[in-house]
């Protein structure tokens, strides 16, 4: 299965609009990626000259109504079917010092791990790179931080999806060569802080809101043998790295069509929710939700973060 996700909306903490991270899910196993990209071409070449760039990607803003209706036709709901979710919030909905307050407790996350490899003897080339990537976390403006809280709640719910789609429709193929693909155009800087960021936010939130796995699979099911570690406290758990750090990719939309599908996606998401059009091809895709509900709307509310931080610490002691 691979997940291609792509962010649409302006994410300015002023703003009352929504904004978005939006994933499709894209069956890839048994030439099915190759026959949704002969798809996707296809729609694509119907489309006038006019409304792409000179590198020849499509103008989303620019399609009409008729396009983007023959998008789902020809794309979406065409087998296989590309499934869809997505993550919304509204910025201004969240109080700044809110924000800056869940920022200000990720970066001691980080400084308490680091604090640990130091006083561990760990590698010097890792201790170096966490405290590069704590400053780099430092220095995020409000934007790129309300975009990252969005994106690692993207990812942690659609690998929850992923893994219930698989096991329900049984798709097990899919479910052992899970890979994501993000639009790297929103990225202001360094590419492996990013990575480094998405997959260390899936493995912490992961804790509080465990994968699903079916207990009828014996240690020898492949998606246990790839997957599943035995953690400590005795409960099964998700090797994250397999995916987070071998699967995670941030790459240009340009090369990777399975990103375009996102972001025409993200095109009807953004109309119906900022400028009430497109209604009913907006119901059409709730019709094939990867699970029951393919939305989740953020809110962020206040906490007490030093309280919070003496749970992280003896939870990670």
């Amino acid at each position: 299965m691979t997940v291609a996700i792509d962010e649409t909306g302006d994410f300015n903490e002023t703003s009352d609009s929504h904004s978005f991270f939006v994933a499709a899910y894209i069956q890839s196993e048994n030439g099915q990626l190759e026959v949704k990209r002969k798809q996707f071409d296809d729609w694509e070449n119907t489309l006038p000259d006019v409304i792409k760039t000179k590198k020849g990607e499509v103008k989303g803003s620019a399609l009409n109504v008729g396009q983007l209706q023959s998008f789902l036709k020809s794309v979406i709901f065409k087998l296989p079917e590309v499934r869809t979710s997505y993550v919304s919030l509204i910025p201004a909905h969240t109080p700044i010092d809110i924000i800056r307050k869940y920022q200000r407790f990720e970066i001691r996350q980080v400084e308490y791990s680091l604090k640990a490899f130091i006083e561990a003897g760990n590698k010097k080339k890792n201790i170096n790179f966490l405290r590069e990537y704590s400053k780099w976390l430092n220095k995020r403006p409000l934007k790129d931080f309300i975009k990252m809280l969005c994106l690692k709640n993207a990812l942690l719910d659609t690998l929850n999806n992923t893994m219930i789609y698989g096991i329900v429709n049984d798709k097990i193929a899919e479910l052992l060569n899970i890979s994501y693909k993000v639009d790297r155009d929103f990225l202001t800087e360094e590419n492996m802080y990013w990575s480094e960021y998405a997959r260390r936010s899936v493995q912490e939130n992961s804790k509080s809101r465990p994968f699903p796995m079916l207990n009828t699979w014996d240690k020898d099911h492949p998606v246990k043998k790839k997957y599943f570690i035995k953690r400590e406290n005795g409960r099964d758990g998700i090797n994250l790295n397999i995916i987070f750090k071998d699967n995670l990719k941030f790459v240009d939309s340009k090369d990777n069509f399975e990103v375009r599908i996102a972001d025409v996606l993200g095109i009807i998401i953004n109309r119906f929710w900022n400028k009430g059009e497109m209604k009913m091809e907006y119901d059409l895709l709730t019709k094939i939700w990867p699970v029951r509900e393919g939305h989740i709307q953020l809110q962020f509310d206040d906490f007490n973060e030093d309280e919070l931080f003496e749970e992280y610490q003896k939870s990670s002691d």
